[in-house]
């Protein structure tokens, strides 16, 4: 029982650091991720869009998922609109592959941890492979009805020559 009141303190801390910092996306969008993988042999699709308030900003996005093995294995579509640019803003269109591995009771038997690898690529500029991103997703069952998620990455953005 001690462990628990000491990694509830824990985490109840980070939160605190978490919400006082600034909130920062280099480059784009951040969704949160939980560190569990589909059974072997399932997969699942996912859909979502997203809009800028203000600043006309749409993304689209579809990336179907499967396990395979000891990973899931995810392939991200994504389709992007800013304002400006002409009639109607610029259209981007990007794809990429993206790896997940995730083990749970490491730790503490409540919490999981994964690592996620993807890339960005984008088929019509140069250079084709515009981002990678890492990501280190942690996931703590608090009680049966509740989880909480807190992912910790980076994005490599490589940017085209002058």
């Amino acid at each position: 029982m001690r462990s628990a009141s000491l990694l509830t303190k824990l985490t109840l801390f980070l939160g605190l650091m978490v919400a006082s910092a600034a909130p920062r996306a280099a480059g784009g969008h951040h969704g949160v991720d939980d560190a569990a993988l589909l059974e072997p042999g399932q997969c699942q699709l996912e859909l979502w869009q997203e809009r800028g308030r203000g600043n006309g900003h749409r993304l689209q996005h579809l990336g179907p998922t499967c396990r395979l093995g000891a990973l899931e294995w995810s392939l991200n579509l994504d389709r992007s609109r800013s304002a400006g640019g002409g009639e109607g803003g610029d259209t981007e269109r990007s794809w990429g592959p993206q790896a997940k591995w995730a083990t749970s009771g490491f730790l503490h038997p409540d919490l999981s941890i994964g690592l996620v690898w993807g890339a960005t690529l984008r088929p019509h500029q140069r250079p084709r492979l515009g981002a990678q991103s890492l990501l280190l997703p942690l996931s703590w069952q608090a009680t049966p009805s509740l989880a909480l998620h807190l992912n910790l990455g980076r994005d490599f953005r490589r940017q085209a020559p002058m």
